[in-house]
């Protein structure tokens, strides 16, 4: 009751503040103000470094050219955060929340302590789309991925742990894509690719934006990739297109398509539409600023706008999924 009174009162004012004339109003009530983007993971990690990019160019796009503010929240791989922005943080426009689709996946498989809604956020859109690829160490003479498939060599596939997509795909590879996988557990990905120049690993899935460095030293050869497509790997065959299972089919199919949802934007529930209008604006032509996109290539990051809308859809097919695939989806996605 609390909360919903205080998102009427906001929406008043801000409704006062932001109607007319728009444009000068908007500007307005933005100057001088601080907006603040909360991380949901540590300084330092690709979704605090992308956050940082799009922050430094954000404000020229915000009428009345607001500072903006990085706090980090890390905790329950973004859980804590998206708590707090849920239930506590005031829908005025001025706190953003930046995090992964994987949020998403916790709320559709009810884990404990999911305290908020992925549909009633304010859905400003994604910074990135990310897709998984599967990295094999090039000393290994597998060209392709029938090759390494019609060889059947035990593949031994490394990954940080249950909760992540690396780990999620090895289990797949091995159910519906017909490898013969060996899984090994490390702490993070610079122990698994420490772990395949010394010949212990055979392979490992990654992002593909965590993926180029190895790539470009010659360290790796991309195989397969999920679904959404980046520049560079539109060619190479992809993960529901390599098995018959309609079960596998679906459960890849969740976690590729979703890729799209990379590194989503987010505002509280509640935020007014005008308000979302001109940060949904702001966003969309800052990830076009030529001066971002040089920062962005000297990071090894690809950033695009994602809008609102495609993000949406492709909430509405992860939630519209029956019982039956969702009780295989959570065998293999955990947190």
């Amino acid at each position: 009751m609390k909360r919903r009174l205080m998102c009427l009162v906001t929406v008043l004012c801000l409704a006062v503040l932001l109607l007319s004339p728009a444009k000068s109003m908007a500007a307005a009530y933005f100057e001088d103000k601080v907006l603040t983007i909360i991380v949901g993971f540590a300084a330092g990690t690709g979704y605090d470094q992308i956050t940082r990019v799009v922050a430094k160019h954000l404000p020229k796009y915000i009428p009345g050219k607001p500072s903006i503010v990085i706090q980090n929240m890390e905790g329950a791989s973004s859980m804590i955060a998206a708590n707090h922005v849920y239930n506590r943080v005031k829908p005025d426009g001025l706190t953003l929340f930046s995090t992964h689709r994987g949020l998403a996946f916790m709320q559709l498989l009810k884990v404990d302590g999911v305290k908020f809604d992925m549909n009633k956020f304010g859905w400003i859109g994604s910074m990135a789309a990310e897709t998984v690829v599967l990295c094999l160490r090039t000393t290994l003479p597998y060209k392709t991925f029938d090759e390494l498939k019609k060889s059947n060599k035990q593949v031994y596939i490394g990954g940080p742990g249950p909760g992540t997509i690396t780990t999620q795909m090895a289990f797949l590879s091995k159910d519906y894509l017909g490898l013969n996988v060996k899984y090994v557990e490390y702490r993070n990905t610079p122990e698994i690719i420490l772990a395949m120049e010394q010949k212990e690993l055979d392979a490992v899935w990654l992002a593909y934006n965590s993926a180029k460095p190895y790539l470009e030293r010659g360290q790796v050869r991309l195989l397969v990739r999920a679904r959404v497509s980046q520049k560079g790997i539109e060619n190479l065959p992809i993960t529901e297109d390599l098995t018959n299972d309609p079960t596998g089919k679906t459960i890849l199919a969740m976690l590729g398509r979703t890729g799209v949802m990379g590194r989503i934007l987010l505002a509280p529930p509640g935020t007014p539409g005008n308000v979302m209008a001109i940060i949904k604006d702001a966003v969309a032509k800052a990830l076009k600023d030529p001066e971002l996109q040089v920062d962005a290539v000297k990071a090894s990051m690809e950033l695009e706008y994602i809008s609102d809308e495609e993000c949406l859809k492709l909430m509405n097919f992860m939630f519209s999924q029956p019982p039956e695939i969702l009780k295989i989806f959570g065998e293999y996605v955990k947190y």
